[in-house]
């Protein structure tokens, strides 16, 4: 009896990053991203959030995931695949850091204010 995969990140969505930085065709692009890419991705910034209590009390939990996506998709095309790295690995370490840098803004407006 085969085991069920419990994660959201396998060979599967590296290949599909690898398919979506090398064309250039927006359909195509748009294509894989929906068919392959969205539901992992929105799955790790949620347990990216969790893990490391990352949530930003200037915002609710849905705005927050959907912020650190839209951020992560103006960053999607910096990544290499030619330099060894998996892009899971890539793209964890920049929304971890950008949730951070959201806090750390937070804490400052609010000893500011």
């Amino acid at each position: 009896m085969a085991r069920k995969r419990s994660g959201y990140w396998y060979e599967i969505e590296e290949r599909a990053v690898v398919d979506y930085l090398s064309t250039n065709d927006p359909e195509e692009r748009d294509k894989i991203y929906l068919e392959k890419l969205k539901y992992p991705l929105s799955k790790m910034i949620e347990s990216l959030i969790r893990r490391y209590n990352l949530y930003n009390p200037d915002m609710n939990e849905t705005d927050l995931q959907k912020d650190t996506l839209s951020f992560l998709v103006t960053k999607f095309d910096k990544f290499d695949s030619t330099k060894g790295f998996k892009s899971y690995s890539y793209y964890g370490t920049v929304c971890k850091n950008y949730l951070r840098s959201q806090l750390i803004k937070s804490d400052k407006s609010k000893v500011r204010n």
